[in-house]
């Protein structure tokens, strides 16, 4: 289901700790997104990669935070994921994008057991994982995020201001749609 429904789950905040250059961002995020929001007084737990990986948590879902570089389950399960991260650029559906701030949020089976959901929030450097902090609270399955998407901060939907460089929700057996945006992008 889209990101939203992570939170119906036993949700773990998981952040990359492979880099210095990344851990503080990856530790702050995972903080902000897992601390009370929208009324709950409920903190969610947050986990270094190293420490999740460390010991079973089969009754977690976890959310991971960081890229393959820096994340050691997202380095494990890069090639089963359908979002790739290098340095530059993130590719997704046959496509390349690029840009200022740029990140990807999404929802996708855990490739250890499909049977199960991971969240994860990624970027090819560290301020593009802080501008997912500027997402909408509605997101569908999948969003490749720039500055862009800077004016929906704080907003349940993206709203007329705010864009996406794709965005959608994967097919029932989790392909990708015919479409990656919506026509009036195109316009």
């Amino acid at each position: 289901g889209p990101w939203l429904d992570l939170w119906n789950e036993r949700i773990a905040f998981v952040y990359g700790s492979g880099r210095p250059d990344t851990i503080g961002t990856n530790l702050n995020v995972a903080r902000a997104l897992g601390s009370p929001q929208g009324g709950a007084d409920y903190d969610y737990p947050v986990y270094s990669d190293n420490e999740f990986m460390s010991v079973r948590h089969d009754d977690l879902v976890p959310i991971l935070i960081g890229n393959s570089s820096d994340n050691a389950l997202l380095a494990k399960w890069s090639a089963q994921l359908p979002v790739q991260v290098d340095e530059k650029t993130i590719r997704f559906g046959g496509h390349s994008y690029s840009g200022d701030k740029l990140g990807a949020i999404y929802v996708y089976p855990n490739p250890d057991d499909p049977s199960r959901i991971v969240g994860v929030i990624t970027a090819p450097d560290p301020s593009g994982i802080w501008q997912a902090l500027s997402l909408p609270s509605l997101i569908p399955d999948f969003m490749i995020y720039d500055s862009q998407v800077t004016p929906a901060v704080g907003e349940i939907i993206l709203g007329r201001r705010g864009r996406v460089l794709a965005a959608g929700y994967f097919n029932s057996d989790w392909s990708l749609p015919a479409r990656l945006n919506d026509d009036i992008d195109e316009m």
